[in-house]
């Protein structure tokens, strides 16, 4: 079982966010209003136990056309679904290029992900994309071609 992270609204706007696996509380930090962390107890969240929290990708049966086109309306996003279908390899989050900020690049990436045009996986402190491709040619026949073949749009 993956682990779940909670958070939880406090009185004067003071956070908790708790670290759970099993439904049970393996650490707990309290965030005053300026969300500097101040530990509760002596308990601290370490990283590893955040990075070891699964990304949800859609099954291939799953993946739906209108998501699709969706995650692929965004001039961005098309962007990044061409520099991944260059290669088979794949390719670190920050190593796009892309002339926009960490949030934005996060929500495209989501975007694509939760629609099933992309896989992320985790390596070390490393956030590794590939493109679906196999997965989109099977569901969409010929659609990722033509879409991929279209003229650029300027971002």
């Amino acid at each position: 079982m993956a682990h779940v992270a909670r958070m939880v609204l406090l009185a004067g706007g003071a956070r908790c966010l708790d670290v759970l696996h099993s439904g049970h509380v393996l650490s707990s930090c309290r965030f005053d209003s300026t969300m500097s962390i101040v530990p509760k107890g002596s308990m601290v969240v370490e990283q590893a136990m955040l990075t070891g929290m699964e990304i949800h990708h859609p099954e291939k049966n799953e993946i739906e056309l209108a998501g699709v086109m969706h995650a692929l309306s965004d001039p961005h996003r098309l962007e990044i679904v061409r520099r991944l279908d260059e290669s088979t390899e794949g390719r670190p989050c920050g190593g796009f290029g892309l002339e926009i900020s960490k949030s934005t690049l996060t929500h495209h990436f989501r975007t694509l992900r939760e629609a099933g045009v992309i896989r992320q996986e985790r390596q070390g402190t490393t956030k590794m994309t590939w493109l679906r491709r196999d997965d989109l040619d099977a569901r969409f026949p010929g659609l990722l071609d033509a879409v991929l073949s279209a003229a650029k749009v300027p971002a």
